[in-house]
């Protein structure tokens, strides 16, 4: 194969399952295969590439969950940064898929770990690979209490109208802003160049940061919202990434 064509050696990979591309970096030179992976994606930019998960949706949410209390985003892919090997993705902005509501509800038990699309209808006795983000108290407790009184742990709450939160974990970047449910008006953007680990992907013009529009019916779960993680773009890198489908064909 090392005398075709690189042009059709793009084409052959693409019809490889992701779960067979790990073992390919033991045959070929790493920018081949790495090249090779983002034309697959890039040809797949249309479908979800991974999905940011909470898994208490009693704490952060979305309409889109399971059975294990879970619920999800996607994430698309957007750009490459060849010069750290890192995947850029996009939520989608256009449907208003890209946050999640904030319950106002003072339990520490979930995480936001990122998992392959359609993870979140596995069945339950199926284990899938997954990375942690951090945990969604992190996330809770920069928003102030909607209800009077006290807690405990009630210090250690912002007090500011927005905050913007960038999580990294290795392997991983989340650009996101934390929003009170009682903020009305847009914030504004930060810029992009000034963040660490930069080659971002510039955000559609279409984007601001505000509290998202929803639907006025009533929820199954009686939790109030205090607030919104908006999930702005998310940077996984290529062997991360590729980890996340390691026990997959």
């Amino acid at each position: 194969m090392d005398r075709l064509p690189f042009e059709v050696l793009l084409q052959v990979f693409e019809y490889l399952p992701l779960g067979s591309f790990q073992s390919l970096y033991y045959v070929f030179p790493q920018v081949v295969i790495d090249e090779a992976l983002i034309y697959k994606l890039r040809n797949k930019k249309k479908q979800p590439m991974i999905d940011l998960i909470s898994t208490n949706l009693h704490e952060l949410s979305t309409p889109i969950s399971n059975k294990r209390n879970e619920s999800s985003l996607s994430l698309y892919f957007t750009s490459f940064d060849s010069s750290h090997r890192y995947i850029w993705t996009l939520p989608d902005f256009i449907n208003q898929t890209h946050y999640f509501k904030v319950k106002d509800a003072y339990v520490s038990h979930g995480k936001l770990v990122l998992k392959r699309p359609y993870d979140l209808l596995i069945k339950d006795n199926v284990v899938v690979a997954q990375k942690s983000l951090g945990s969604l108290w992190d996330i809770r407790k920069s928003f102030p209490p909607t209800r009077a009184g006290s807690f405990s742990g009630a210090s250690e709450y912002s007090k500011i109208k927005s905050q913007e939160l960038i999580i990294y974990q290795s392997g991983c970047i989340l650009d996101s802003c934390l929003i009170p449910s009682c903020l009305t008006g847009v914030v504004p953007l930060d810029e992009d160049h000034k963040k660490k680990g930069s080659n971002r992907p510039k955000l559609p013009s279409l984007y601001q940061r505000k509290v998202p529009f929803t639907s006025s019916a009533s929820s199954a779960y009686p939790d109030l919202t205090c607030g919104y993680f908006l999930v702005e773009r998310l940077a996984i890198s290529i062997p991360t990434f590729l980890e996340l489908y390691s026990s997959s064909n």
